[in-house]
């Protein structure tokens, strides 16, 4: 998207759930094994992920985790190399069993996609076409949210990493030296911190009641004038 060209919001896939090819080309990418310490979301359809009995991980309304459960022995069923496959797998069931949740229910789960209303009071308060991008991209994304866990490898980096999108985790990295000498309770709190981390790094949206009572046709019209304007201000 251009300074010149406002967003599609007409278009209802644009507000889709589902993450679009960038962001599905940056996943693929963040999940790529690093010498097989890393895990990340699959995008195959037709696997349905397993339910561990070693592993469990709960998840709150936005898809991030707020509990990770490590049994003892949790350890002696997997190599090192592969705690984080075993984790994500749990992670990856989790939100099998929201979607689930929500079918039984017959209800749909809240958009991770911010709405128009949300987004158009930062946007409208950009005072330039370069702000203006920037502001955008940091409410609307692709964006990749990164933490670490407080323990460190060997050579002073950080021992646990998660990556996550706007919608949910897509990658858990885990040193494998680190992990096997760590205690499970140790490795799922990090987790659930790392989880709150990318909370915390996420955009607070401000409504403005004013510009809840407009339509979003409305809205979007105020969006195009006012990147008209910031346009002709700097020619």
């Amino acid at each position: 998207m251009t300074a010149h060209t406002p967003p599609p919001w007409d278009d209802p896939s644009y507000w889709d759930d589902e993450p679009d090819d960038d962001s599905r080309r940056q996943d693929e990418s963040a999940a790529v094994d690093r010498g097989g310490n890393t895990a990340g979301i699959e995008h195959d359809t037709f696997t349905l992920p397993q339910k561990s009995a070693l592993v469990s991980v709960k998840i709150a309304e936005d898809c991030l985790p707020t509990e990770v459960k490590l049994s003892r022995n949790w350890k002696d069923n997997w190599e090192p190399s592969r705690y984080a496959e075993s984790i994500m797998t749990a992670y990856k069931y989790a939100l099998y069993e929201r979607q689930i949740r929500y079918a039984e229910s017959g209800s749909i789960p809240k958009s991770g996609m911010p709405s128009l209303h949300d987004i158009a009071p930062a946007l409208l308060r950009t005072r330039d076409t370069h702000e203006y991008q920037e502001t955008f991209a940091r409410l609307i994304g692709p964006v990749t949210y990164e933490a670490h866990g407080s323990g460190l490898t060997e050579s002073d980096k950080p021992a646990l990493t998660v990556t996550a999108n706007e919608r949910r985790i897509i990658a858990i990295r885990l040193d494998p030296r680190w992990a096997q000498s760590a205690e499970p309770f140790t490795i799922a709190h990090d987790i659930v911190a790392c989880a709150d981390q990318i909370r915390a790094m996420k955009p607070v949206f401000v409504r403005d009641p004013h510009l809840d009572q407009e339509s979003e046709a409305d809205i979007s019209k105020r969006l195009a004038q006012h990147i008209r304007q910031l346009t002709e201000n700097e020619i």
